[in-house]
């Protein structure tokens, strides 16, 4: 499965100091050839070969996504079948627990729909180019929405299942339903949309060429690892596996000009693309040190700051950035005896910012990861000493002074407390499982908001369980 992409402040996680589901009865009665709304779209489960075997079996190719199986319609010339919305609803609902009421169609409007229930798009309007990188090609499990000028004006939508684009050129294919037939005039389940620098284009045939598209920005949590033991080039290195691929190929591979001596002398943290080093042991000026290493310059060079942050709070808590802000948050030796939210801003030059006790108390200060996410608002994602024998997600927001928040128990079992690294995306929970991993890889794990942190991805990803103990992990690295 695959979760959310946030606008929001993604922050860091550091190490802290220690209903059911209703299966669809009927099928939907909109001819073929229309891509409108189903009667019904499934509010639960959906998932498995057997999901179709009532209405049409499966698509001709098997594909899937997750587990999520595109129908097959097997006769063009009536109304039964599935049509291409109720697969992009089904898979909103089974990936990321989004209503079926807030995505009914038709098929151009889907991304639309979403992204008027808060889910990130590409664009409202659409568009008819991009280039080979970031914002603007969609990401595997991202649902699509398109159109074009031609025959179909209820237009088309689909999951995207997998990307290959290289300057400006490649290809994306979706797994859709009620789209392209083979020789039996039975659904394949997938379509392939042709990306290039002057346009893109998915023509089926028959008038029905889409040129427009739209895209949910839900599933592009790139895992990013820097490296910074074992590593083959004596210096601090950055490697991305890209949420694209789900996280099996590199997006990046390059040793930075951090030596690696540094390894242990701090934080480190990837802040829209850029590598940061909050300096907090060692440091020449007696003052906690903010230093980057900019994708720009090949990670070879950067900017230097000295923050008013003492040294002696090191230790104290969890050191983070968020919009290039520095945040310590103050677990322990605090005046108040809270859990405490401080910033230096980089408008300051590091030099002041805020000041805030929350509503914490700090005898959970070793129960869990404290951490700055959806915008600037604290997240203790609590993992021992749980009341419910889960792992918990508690919050104070900065629009309540941290002195309320939000209280959930996850999906999560308090036993894989110390397993790995537990970190919020926006307002999603991430685990990354490092160790006692059932594949001997890394493995990256989520509950999203959306689910009440009940569902969310499960996947492999390309680095190895040696790996566990050489580094930071970190789900995106866009503030």
């Amino acid at each position: 499965m695959f979760t959310h992409r946030h606008n929001g402040a993604v922050g860091w996680a550091v190490r802290a100091l220690v209903a059911l589901l209703a299966v669809p009865t009927t099928t939907v009665g909109v001819s073929i050839l229309t891509h409108a709304a189903p009667a019904w779209a499934a509010t639960g489960l959906g998932t498995g070969t057997s999901f179709c075997s009532s209405n049409g079996g499966l698509s001709s190719s098997g594909r899937n996504l997750d587990n999520v199986y595109p129908c097959a319609n097997r006769n063009i010339n009536d109304s039964f079948g599935y049509q291409c919305v109720e697969f992009s609803a089904r898979f909103e609902s089974v990936e990321y627990g989004v209503s079926p009421s807030e995505d009914t169609g038709p098929g151009w409007n889907v991304v639309n729909e979403l992204h008027n229930n808060g889910i990130g798009a590409s664009s409202p309007n659409g568009t008819s180019s991009g280039s080979s990188a970031g914002s603007n090609l969609p990401a595997v499990g991202d649902v699509m929405s398109m159109w074009g000028p031609y025959g179909d004006s209820l237009g088309h939508t689909g999951v995207v299942s997998s990307v290959n684009v290289a300057n400006g050129s490649g290809t994306i294919t979706y797994l859709d339903e009620n789209g392209s037939l083979n020789s039996s005039k039975t659904d394949i389940g997938y379509d392939t949309i042709t990306v290039s620098p002057s346009g893109w284009s998915d023509n089926m045939g028959s008038g029905y060429d889409y040129t427009v598209f739209n895209w949910t920005t839900q599933s592009s949590a790139d895992l990013d690892f820097i490296k910074t033991a074992d590593t083959g080039s004596g210096h601090i290195e950055v490697h991305v596996a890209s949420a694209s691929s789900a996280y099996q190929s590199s997006g990046l591979d390059v040793a930075s000009y951090f030596n690696g001596a540094d390894a242990n002398n701090g934080a480190w943290q990837m802040v829209n693309g850029d590598l940061y080093f909050a300096k907090t042991q060692n440091t020449g000026s007696g003052h906690v040190e903010v230093h980057t290493a900019t994708a720009g310059s090949g990670y070879q060079n950067g900017s230097h700051f000295v923050t008013y942050f003492s040294p002696s709070d090191s230790h104290n808590g969890a050191w983070q950035f968020v919009n290039g802000d520095l945040y310590f948050i103050k677990a322990h030796n605090t005046g108040s005896g809270h859990i405490e939210v401080h910033s230096a801003t980089a408008a300051a030059g590091y030099q002041s910012g805020v000041h805030i006790a929350a509503y914490f108390s700090e005898a959970d200060a070793n129960n869990g990861w404290w951490q700055i996410s959806n915008g600037s608002d604290l997240y203790f994602i609590k993992l021992i000493n749980t009341g419910s024998g889960h792992i918990e997600v508690h919050s104070a927001t900065a629009a309540a002074g941290y002195q309320s928040g939000v209280h959930y128990a996850t999906r999560f079992s308090s036993a894989d407390a110390h397993n790995g690294w537990w970190v919020m995306y926006g307002p999603d929970l991430y685990f990354i499982k490092t160790h006692n991993t059932g594949s001997g890889m890394i493995e990256v794990h989520s509950a999203t908001a959306a689910s009440g942190y009940q569902s969310g991805i499960d996947l492999v990803t390309r680095y190895s369980e040696a790996d566990a103990n050489n580094g930071w992990f970190q789900i995106g690295n866009k503030d």
